[in-house]
């Protein structure tokens, strides 16, 4: 999780449910894809 840019400790500890997995992700690849000029 730090290599991703996560310095967080209490962040990282919430990575142990499945679910916050869902919820933290597709945000974040929506935004980098939006920066590559993706739509």
């Amino acid at each position: 999780m730090r290599s991703l840019g996560i310095d967080d400790d209490d962040e990282i500890r919430r990575f142990a449910d499945p679910q916050y997995w869902i919820s933290y992700f597709p945000p974040r690849g929506k935004r980098d894809l939006e920066m590559m000029g993706l739509k």
